[in-house]
């Protein structure tokens, strides 16, 4: 039973089966597909002409776009999480600065107490 081929890059032929570069590769090595190298150098895979006449299944890019009607609501939802979002960050902001202003507080406390001679330590 001999098979017909068709010879794409690895890229193409995952494209055109709708799986990875690896998963092509894997099925090639698995099921036996012969592989040639072009007059560019790279690599093509043999891919049977009946698998290639299966329709790739649906991608993102494929599927025709959302109208307006239902996408304006998604995105106004979207946008009230975010404000959501931000306002704990904002929040969480706050709180930080007031740590670090405490830290350098103590930190300038520290320092000065290091600064004073060692006599003026013992004795105060």
């Amino acid at each position: 039973m001999d098979t017909d081929f068709e010879f794409l890059l690895y890229k193409d032929a995952a494209d055109r089966l709708g799986i990875s570069i690896d998963s092509v590769r894997r099925q090639a090595r698995r099921k036996g597909w012969p592989k040639k190298q072009g007059n560019d150098g790279k690599a093509r895979v043999g891919i049977p002409v009946d698998r290639l006449q299966d329709s790739p299944p649906d991608r993102p890019e494929d599927s025709p776009p959302d109208s307006p009607q239902d996408t304006v609501p998604a995105l106004l939802a979207r946008v009230a999480e975010l404000q959501a979002e931000l306002a704990v960050a904002a929040a969480r902001d706050a709180g930080q600065e007031r740590l670090i202003l405490s830290l350098q507080e103590d930190r300038d406390a520290w320092r000065a107490q290091a600064r004073r001679p060692f006599w003026r330590r013992l004795v105060a």
